[in-house]
């Protein structure tokens, strides 16, 4: 009996350890934060919980900052700031942007930071308080055709250099710089204005199916076959079912591969390796 009962301990132990070592977390428990990806192009926010489960993620594409300016309705061009008399928007120079008859602020802000425009280097070049164009090789500059990869919480604004205000540089009106905070997608808009020169998509709904379903699969194969309509509960012997596969997002992998990329990239990021010890193959020999 004894015996009996020190074998089902140890069944008892054994089977423990086992159910304890394969709970691996996905994740680095407890992370909030947001990813640029290193293109450039994409921006995720993204939070972990105790559990290292994957409980929000936004994915966003940042515009450039011809993109930020370009696409944005609400640009007042004939702006009169009172007391004010010199020029607030500039023309940013032929060969300097892809749209053509486009006017750019001549000074913005990111964040606390000042810029002004160059039309030599076709790019905002980091100020002074005196706006004056720093030089060394730490002051920031940003061309037209570039995005501006900070966070969502800071602001990017239009300002206007004033010497008789006190501040100095005067907030006008803030420029969005991802597709989500502005509401546009990303396409080019045609020479004529009166159409676009590709398909038209709605990023909103798409990037929502995307990301319900990384949070859903913890992981992003799964998730982007579900996208392309392999659902994980078809039969492989059911040719009916393979033969009628619908995709949730027409051109998903061609349209959102940066999206994709970024994915991957933050998985890289946070993910957690397992602890499990990798036995070489030489050693499984002896």
């Amino acid at each position: 009996m004894k015996k009996l009962f020190g074998i089902s301990l140890l069944l008892i132990i054994l089977l423990s350890s086992c159910d304890s070592s394969a709970s691996i977390y996905n994740f680095k428990i407890r992370k909030d934060d947001y990813l640029v990806s290193d293109d450039g192009n994409i921006i995720i926010d993204y939070k972990t919980n105790g559990n290292g489960e994957l409980i929000g993620l936004s994915i966003d594409r940042l515009l450039t900052v011809e993109d930020m300016i370009y696409f944005n309705p609400l640009i007042d061009y004939d702006y009169v700031l009172e007391g004010f008399e010199g020029d607030i928007f500039t023309s940013p120079g032929f060969l300097c942007t892809n749209y053509n008859e486009m006017m750019i602020p001549i000074n913005i802000e990111i964040g606390s930071t000042r810029f002004k425009y160059d039309r030599i280097d076709c790019e905002y070049q980091e100020v002074d308080r005196n706006n004056i164009i720093k030089s060394g090789s730490y002051s920031r500059k940003y061309r037209l055709d570039e995005t501006i990869g900070v966070s969502k919480e800071t602001t990017v604004s239009i300002v206007v250099f004033d010497v008789l205000s006190i501040e100095k540089f005067v907030d006008i009106i803030d420029l969005p710089h991802t597709v989500k905070m502005l509401g546009v997608y990303s396409i080019a808009i045609n020479d004529d204005l009166d159409g676009f020169d590709s398909r038209t998509t709605n990023y909103f709904q798409d990037m929502a199916v995307y990301e319900q379903l990384i949070l859903k699969h913890q992981e992003n194969e799964m998730a982007i076959n579900e996208v392309l309509g392999f659902s994980m509960d078809i039969n492989l012997l059911d040719f009916d079912q393979l033969a009628e596969v619908i995709p949730l997002i027409e051109d998903f992998e061609s349209d959102y591969s940066l999206e994709i990329a970024a994915i991957e990239e933050l998985i890289d990021l946070i993910g957690v390796i397992s602890d499990e010890e990798v036995v070489p193959d030489d050693e499984e020999d002896d």
